[in-house]
């Protein structure tokens, strides 16, 4: 891990090694995730633009040229294998439509927790991809103010997104614990990343 640990989260390892389980040793595995991604992207994007166009014609035109625009850009991302920021963009992806879908709205315990289920997946993959998802949150306090949400609401929110982002959370510092790899996480994938390199993550 201290060897090649660099800007990925133990998550992205445990993901790594259970797909090595498979045994097929060729990139068949990869070429099917990717299939899936862009399959669950391109879902998404149909869902989000119709939210706002309530349009179904359309919104499937804008959800294809939106899903080739992420296909293309492949090359920008990765060279011959999987890479962190594809699969980060489809949980953004889903946590987008999530709030769009409540926008006005007190989100529902259920979206609450699928909210911290796809944080957690992202702090422990590359956290800076937690960005958009920080945005997200400013959206929705904004939100809650805005309508005069009291302050169960608030609290609802949050504790239900603390249940959905800490069992992986927790599972995850486990399983480096239990194999002698957990100070080695936090010197490598955050301080070093934070303050030892002098280029941007």
């Amino acid at each position: 891990y201290k060897d090649i640990a660099d800007q990925k989260g133990p998550l992205w390892f445990l993901f790594m090694m259970l797909l090595d389980k498979i045994p097929i040793k060729t990139t068949t595995v990869i070429w099917i995730t990717e299939v899936i991604m862009i399959g669950l992207f391109s879902v998404l994007q149909y869902k989000i633009i119709n939210i706002k166009l309530k349009n179904k014609q359309k919104s499937q035109i804008y959800a294809f040229l939106t899903t080739m625009l992420y296909v293309f850009s492949f090359p920008l991302w990765f060279v011959g294998g999987v890479c962190i920021e594809e699969y980060s963009v489809v949980l953004i992806s889903l946590q987008l439509y999530i709030v769009l879908k409540n926008e006005s709205e007190e989100l529902n315990k259920m979206d609450c927790m699928l909210l911290g289920v796809t944080s957690s997946i992202m702090f422990l993959t590359k956290y800076v991809s937690l960005v958009p998802t920080v945005v997200l949150a400013a959206t929705v306090i904004i939100s809650y103010i805005k309508t005069k949400k009291p302050i169960k609401a608030y609290v609802n929110t949050i504790l239900h997104f603390i249940i959905g982002f800490m069992p992986l959370v927790l599972l995850c510092i486990a399983y480096l614990v239990k194999n002698g790899t957990l100070s080695d996480c936090i010197q490598i994938y955050f301080y070093d990343n934070i303050f030892s390199y002098k280029t941007p993550i």
